[in-house]
């Protein structure tokens, strides 16, 4: 979600250089020959060329429509990824579309494409405005928001818990979870007296996965979603999954590009946004007051949570104020 440079334009062929004074980047889209970057599908990065770069002729897919391009299109898809890749078997693995009134976005589905996108510093690559008030809606003020001298900031503070050996040291923790979904799925599979099974919501499965591990690793706090524990962030994510979108909300995301502070009209979303982002507040506040009286823990030694203690008190360059780090959590 960062400024394109022609960096990335050594993975197609160079051609004469064409003057763009705004082009986009959506990166990551999920592609058939590459799984792994499905993560990214669900967030559309976008980013601004600095006048004085050059950007270089890519396939294109021709639109019907001058006013809003490719826009609505993609917003009315239910399934973006197979959008995606039927254009990337077209058009190859990096190429443009235009979007509203004659802006262009560029899409990387190569694997080194996306790497390079997503390895450089924020002064290479800047958010475009709709992206970091989105960022912002739903994360605050946190590392995915920050960009320039902030980022690189916070990104020193919370160096330590991502280190490789803290990784590695964190990994029985994943095979817990997997092992107390397996023994769950397997009480529902044995409990069950039909003789067609059990159906099972694999990614509601999944979502407790991620917020148990995520707890306990990054928090030393266990969530027991996994237990069938009920939590308020769960069901606020639950919530806020299952709303549908609204007419109001197409139109948004159609204009933000251009009216970026569109997202901050109130509406139903981004009522539920507020609920999440109150929710998801009191959480971290609790997790910080815990994590501070239990300062003497050697497991927050090397946790997330115990890198942001650090930070609050910090008087290096590492240092965070109280609203970054409830961010961060």
């Amino acid at each position: 979600m960062r400024t394109y440079t022609p960096a990335v334009s050594r993975f197609v062929r160079r051609r004469r250089p064409a003057k763009l004074n705004q082009v986009t980047v959506n990166c990551g889209q999920r592609c058939h020959r590459s799984p792994a970057r499905t993560q990214f599908t669900s967030q559309h990065p976008r980013a601004a060329v600095n006048r004085g770069h050059k950007v270089y002729h890519l396939a294109h897919r021709p639109t019907t429509s001058s006013w809003f391009g490719f826009s609505a299109q993609i917003i009315d898809t239910l399934d973006h990824g197979q959008l995606f890749e039927d254009w990337e078997r077209q058009h190859g693995s990096v190429f443009q579309l235009p979007t509203l009134f004659g802006m262009k976005v560029v899409i990387l589905c190569d694997p080194k494409a996306v790497a390079h996108f997503f390895s450089k510093d924020t002064y290479t690559y800047r958010q475009t405005p709709a992206t970091r008030v989105v960022h912002e809606l739903f994360f605050g003020k946190n590392l995915l928001w920050a960009e320039a001298d902030t980022h690189r900031r916070q990104r020193k503070a919370l160096s330590t818990p991502f280190s490789n050996s803290a990784i590695r040291d964190l990994t029985p923790v994943f095979y817990d979870s997997a092992y107390a979904l397996k023994a769950s799925w397997d009480t529902s599979l044995q409990s069950t007296t039909q003789d067609d099974g059990v159906t099972i919501d694999v990614q509601a499965w999944m979502n407790r996965v991620s917020l148990d591990s995520i707890g306990i690793a990054g928090f030393s706090h266990d969530f027991e979603s996994l237990s069938g524990k009920s939590s308020p962030i769960v069901a606020a994510f639950e919530s806020l999954g299952s709303a549908p979108s609204g007419s109001f909300m197409k139109v948004a995301a159609t204009l933000a590009p251009l009216f970026p502070w569109i997202y901050q009209i109130p509406s139903g979303r981004k009522r539920e946004l507020d609920n999440l982002a109150a929710v998801m507040t009191d959480i971290a506040n609790d997790l910080m007051a815990r994590a501070k009286v239990d300062r003497a823990d050697k497991a927050l030694e090397r946790s997330i949570i115990g890198a942001l203690i650090r930070s609050e008190t910090s008087n290096s360059t590492k240092q965070m104020s109280s609203e970054e780090i409830i961010a961060q959590v």
